[in-house]
């Protein structure tokens, strides 16, 4: 989905399983209107989880992100289509994911304008490389580390 007003940014996420469900990574990158990366972030948490657990924790990073950066309109995407489904219609299993999807409702009332999109795996590269390598917790802004500097350059756009 295109986010066409300058104020509008695009969080792709990602999740990520380890050790066989013991352990969850997340993984976003956002971007401006111009398709220029402004914020970036890499989470290991060391909890067990299905991957839908893993997904929906990636998006609530990055509605956290979002919002402590008072960003005012946001398109929220993962390629999960199961959870943006979830995350589209308000209905979700309260078991699984519950608790993080209300955080993630919650959070979304703050925005002016608040969408989630389905994207092919293809157009979630970045994402999903700071989620599976992701190690404790690292954030950055328009630098980002220079391993992923190439699929940033192809990722998600057209």
């Amino acid at each position: 989905m295109a986010c066409s007003p300058a104020d509008c940014m695009k969080l792709n996420f990602d999740g990520a399983t380890f050790e066989q469900g013991m352990e969850l990574g997340a993984g976003m990158i956002s971007r401006d209107n111009l398709g220029h990366c402004v914020a970036w972030l890499s989470k290991h948490f060391r909890i067990t989880g299905i991957e839908e657990l893993a997904e929906a924790l990636a998006a609530r990073q990055s509605i956290f992100l979002a919002q402590r950066r008072a960003w005012k309109s946001v398109v929220v995407e993962g390629d999960c289509a199961i959870l943006i489904y979830k995350l589209q219609t308000r209905v979700w299993d309260l078991l699984v994911e519950g608790p993080v999807l209300t955080d993630i409702f919650n959070c979304a009332l703050l925005f002016q304008s608040c969408l989630f999109s389905c994207v092919k795996r293809s157009n979630n590269a970045v994402a999903h490389f700071f989620a599976h390598y992701a190690s404790d917790y690292a954030e950055g802004d328009s630098v980002i580390p220079s391993i992923v500097v190439r699929l940033v350059a192809s990722d998600g756009l057209p």
